[in-house]
């Protein structure tokens, strides 16, 4: 179970800020290790993620209590976008055999050393961002390929990666968990949500 709470500083003139709080549950703990890791290659990584995330929430398309895709969804829409797109960004997972590294700050750490600057030089956070709307829009096949952070590339659904991955039949958007291979992030949209997501990309 997930508790979600409100921090309201300097009382209610103050800004909000979201918790969650969960218990005995480490997975949280080895996704904030992903995203860190990742945004630690390149300070631009931080600035997309964020740059998706305002945006699927300006549009009313990100909260998965209201039937859309969770942040985390948006965070791994736009990680993939982003191994697949450039050639020199990593997949820090390697297919799901470096996933305990990810338990701990430091292994975690270690296992970004050898990317830093992965984005290039010439590539500013607009043009990324227009790169990433035109990548779903345009060269993502919704329905037949799986994003997959863990796995790194474009893959189709019906490869052996994804042979746990739930709902797979389904002719939608495949989006795997990155921890949980089975677990397809497609299952809290609600009829019509997808829908509005394909169109506003």
């Amino acid at each position: 179970p997930l508790l979600k709470l409100v921090f309201q500083e300097g009382g209610d003139v103050g800004p909000c800020i979201d918790v969650d709080v969960s218990v005995n549950n480490t997975l949280p703990l080895q996704e904030a290790q992903l995203i860190k890791a990742y945004c630690s290659l390149d300070p631009r990584v931080a600035d997309l993620l964020m740059a998706v995330k305002l945006w699927a929430k300006q549009h009313g398309l990100c909260g998965a209590a209201h039937g859309n895709l969770s942040s985390w969804s948006f965070y791994m829409l736009t990680l993939y976008y982003l191994q697949v797109s450039v050639p020199s960004f990593p997949c820090l997972q390697n297919g799901g055999a470096w996933d305990t590294e990810f338990l701990d700050s430091e292994r975690a750490a270690a296992r970004a050393t050898g990317y830093m600057g992965c984005l290039p030089q010439g590539s500013d956070v607009a043009e990324l961002y227009r790169g990433f709307f035109d990548f779903y829009a345009r060269a993502f096949v919704w329905g037949y390929e799986v994003v997959s952070v863990r796995q790194g590339r474009r893959k189709a659904r019906s490869e052996d990666a994804f042979s746990s991955l739930l709902r797979l039949k389904d002719r939608r958007l495949h989006l795997e968990d990155a921890f949980t291979p089975n677990n397809n992030l497609n299952v809290v949209l609600r009829e019509g949500r997808e829908r509005a997501s394909d169109v506003l990309l």
